[in-house]
């Protein structure tokens, strides 16, 4: 798929275990950032784990929580009741206790890593993280941003880690819409309006599916002017937005001398063809050493 590193939310101990594992015997042919679960929180300081340290292929993330769920279980924290149930969601973590959160985070140096999808969410998360010390917290999702908390991000350099793929729910008679209604619809997930603020947009996929080149064609072919983004652009929030939020920006996401040699080779150009989807890469390449090749 093209993929020479991931930023993985880790909640199960035996997951980074097997990536360092893997890096121990050089079968890792990627580089993984880990994001542990706040759970993990005070094993990972006493372990004396810290913040963009580790090897050249495992580093320490942040720190990851929920602030509340998710539009198809009708549980992100709006603003509105949704349009076909009776509620605006529901706190997975209130922002009292997400506040004490943040605190405990930075105070050990660590980045935070929230889940905030609803406009209700997402306000008190970047509410918080503009009040925490440190730089490039981030909000996972952000996708029912409002124009306030869009600017305030850009303030106070909040990293908006977004899933272009997410858009494919933003078709007409999709899932948004049928909980959101066409209005709000609109403002899910608005690439552009972030991007034009100055918000660093870091992007994923949050596996639904994997596939970068997925991800990018929906930010391309997006329903409105401020939720698409140019060809370059969405290739650069999967490359140097995703190195940025992960505070390595110096090593990767940019093809330049003294940088790591990550790169991707792909069948076509992006420019030249109808679909970005069905585009292949035929050459993977991590630190200057081939992983993947399906030159013919």
């Amino acid at each position: 798929l093209g993929i020479t590193g991931v930023h993985d939310k880790v909640k199960d101990s035996t997951v980074a275990r097997a990536y360092r594992d893997l890096a121990v015997t050089g079968d890792l042919p990627i580089r993984v950032r880990i994001d542990y679960w706040r759970d993990h929180l005070d094993a990972v300081t006493a372990a004396g784990l810290r913040p963009n340290h580790g090897s050249d292929r495992v580093t320490v993330g942040g720190i990851k929580t929920f602030t509340d769920g998710s539009f198809g279980g009708r549980t992100a924290k709006v603003s509105e009741p949704y349009t076909d149930a009776d509620t605006t969601g529901q706190w997975v973590l209130p922002p009292d206790e997400l506040t004490r959160l943040v605190e405990e985070i930075t105070d050990q140096g660590f980045q935070a890593v929230v889940h905030a999808i609803g406009d209700v969410a997402i306000d008190e998360t970047v509410t918080t993280l503009t009040a925490a010390p440190g730089t490039r917290h981030r909000v996972e999702h952000a996708e029912l941003a409002s124009d306030e908390a869009i600017e305030q991000m850009a303030a106070a350099d909040i990293v908006a880690s977004m899933q272009p793929n997410f858009h494919r729910w933003a078709q007409p008679d999709g899932l948004y819409e049928s909980v959101l209604g066409p209005e709000r619809t609109a403002k899910t997930n608005r690439l552009a309006r972030m991007q034009d603020a100055g918000v660093v947009l870091a992007f994923g996929s949050d596996c639904m599916p994997l596939d970068p080149l997925y991800g990018i064609a929906h930010a391309v072919d997006a329903p409105t002017s401020e939720q698409s983004l140019s060809i370059a652009a969405a290739f650069r929030a999967y490359t140097y937005g995703g190195a940025y939020a992960g505070f390595a920006e110096d090593e990767v996401g940019t093809i330049e001398v003294g940088k790591r040699g990550d790169l991707v080779v792909l069948d076509e150009s992006p420019w030249a063809v109808t679909s970005i989807a069905e585009i292949d890469p035929v050459l993977t390449v991590v630190g200057g050493d081939i992983v993947y090749d399906d030159r013919t």
